[in-house]
């Protein structure tokens, strides 16, 4: 997995209107639709996403935080529509804050995972898993639909197989 840096981090929550933007023109969805279609949750479910409690949790293990990625995490989140927050603590007191003020979701990266728990199902999904299914959603808006059509996926790693 290819570690990301803080100057990749730091621009997203500044650049998510303008990529929204271009997501819509390009496959005719915004980033929501594609996120719930990913999913595969009916857009008509998250019509008030803010009802949910989502936690970024920022971990410390392995080679430590990346300088603002929580923030980016939850600026995502939010910009979707959700009620967010990062935990002021890390680690397991984070974990403990973020279940003390009853969030609803997770989320927390560690060097080899990136995950969001839904505290009220116990579905755990994890990033690469969300993200090929995050690109076949868009690639179906773009292309109206897969159903009997060759697609060509490049690299067969977590993201690939999720995508296949």
């Amino acid at each position: 997995m290819t570690r990301l840096c803080a100057a990749d981090v730091l621009p997203i929550g500044a650049e998510l209107s303008e990529y929204d933007n271009k997501l819509q023109k390009i496959t005719g969805a915004n980033l929501l639709q594609i996120a719930a279609s990913a999913a595969r949750i009916d857009l008509t479910m998250v019509k008030e996403p803010g009802k949910y409690k989502i936690a970024v949790i920022p971990v410390t293990c392995g080679q430590g935080i990346i300088q603002g990625f929580s923030h980016a995490v939850a600026e995502i989140v939010s910009y979707l529509g959700f009620s967010t927050f990062v935990t002021e603590n890390t680690d397991v007191a984070g974990l403990a804050e973020a279940l003390e003020k009853k969030a609803d979701v997770l989320m927390l990266a560690d060097d080899n995972r990136f995950i969001a728990v839904n505290t009220l199902t116990r579905q755990v999904v994890d990033n690469s898993q969300a993200t090929g299914k995050g690109f076949v959603a868009a690639l179906e808006f773009m292309a109206g639909g897969l159903e009997n059509k060759e697609v060509l996926v490049l690299g067969a790693g977590p993201v690939g197989q999720s995508a296949i």
